[in-house]
């Protein structure tokens, strides 16, 4: 029961049921849905906490605290919320599931022109040598000859066996960010063809993930020396509050350049970028189709706080 002399309050929790799908409603920390699952199911949940409180939260309801940010991932049955105890929880999240957020890739990737005109321009050269950047998300064909020698660090995040890609999403990636061609004789060449690779299986083979083995991702690149971060991926809308936002935002507060997804939802209209694409500190990127315009499906701001 909730009964610490030093708790909040214990937590609210009402249910609303909205377009087919069932809500838990928790006090002043928004909703989590619950569809298909029952009173005995484990629901994810992020709590957001003072950091000098991670281990005693993390302790107290069997959880795992976040290195550097101020979070707590567990896993709560949904009958124990009505008599969960959130004492020096500030907020509470769903530990949400994110998807692979990539169409296809365009030919604008093989314009020399473009691109040498910009290295006469600034007198360098752009191959991406000496930086090393981190692809958050399935994984990587470990035997790709674009990758040979380059690829300095792997870490897994979602409990398989290997860091291997076996959905195809993230070797498809990094070979946008740095394949140098080399099993295309040149032809099908990354932007860096020379950069260092950081590889974090943050989604599974199936093409998803939780925000909590995004974050853990995201210290891990931070902490490995990244300088570039990558992340295709999204789910859902947001303003920017949410876990994995900040997330993106502290590692820019590190100096790291966090580039993400606008998402796939443009076919939705406006007010459709996905997290973690709203976070104020991350370079969101949309998508553009084989004539470089605009992709249909991209999607497109203002965010639901009305951020451009």
């Amino acid at each position: 029961s909730c009964e610490s002399p030093s708790s909040l309050s214990c937590i609210s929790v009402g249910r609303i049921h909205e377009n087919g799908r069932d809500y838990v409603v928790l006090e002043n920390s928004g909703r989590i849905d619950v569809t298909g699952l029952s009173e005995e199911d484990d629901i994810g949940l992020i709590f957001q906490v003072p950091k000098e409180k991670k281990e005693n939260v993390a302790k107290r309801h069997g959880g795992r605290a976040a290195k550097h940010l101020p979070f707590v991932f567990s896993k709560i049955k949904q009958k124990a919320l009505k008599e969960f105890d959130r004492s020096d929880v500030v907020r509470i999240y769903a530990d949400a599931r994110l998807q692979t957020c990539l169409d296809e890739s365009v030919p604008i990737l093989k314009d020399s022109t473009a691109r040498s005109a910009v290295e006469a321009a600034h007198g360098t050269t752009l191959n991406g040598y000496g930086i090393r950047i981190a692809i958050l998300d399935t994984g990587v064909d470990l035997g790709h000859p674009d990758f040979a020698g380059r690829i300095v660090a792997t870490a897994i995040f979602t409990g398989e066996s290997s860091v291997q890609d076996g959905h195809g999403h993230g070797t498809h990636v990094a070979s946008i960010a740095a394949g140098d061609g080399a099993a295309s004789g040149g032809l099908y060449k990354g932007v860096a063809p020379r950069a260092s690779l950081m590889i974090a299986k943050v989604l599974a083979n199936g093409g998803s993930g939780l925000s909590s083995g995004i974050i853990d991702g995201i210290e891990w690149a931070v902490e490995g020396g990244a300088h570039v971060i990558n992340l295709s991926l999204g789910g859902g809308t947001g303003d920017g509050t949410d876990p994995l936002s900040q997330a993106v935002n502290w590692a820019n507060d590190q100096g790291v350049l966090v580039v993400v997804a606008a998402g796939n939802a443009g076919a939705y209209g406006t007010r459709t970028i996905t997290v973690p694409g709203v976070a104020e500190r991350g370079l969101t990127v949309g998508a553009s189709d084989q004539a470089d315009q605009r992709a249909s499906f991209s999607s497109r701001g203002l965010t639901t706080d009305g951020r451009i």
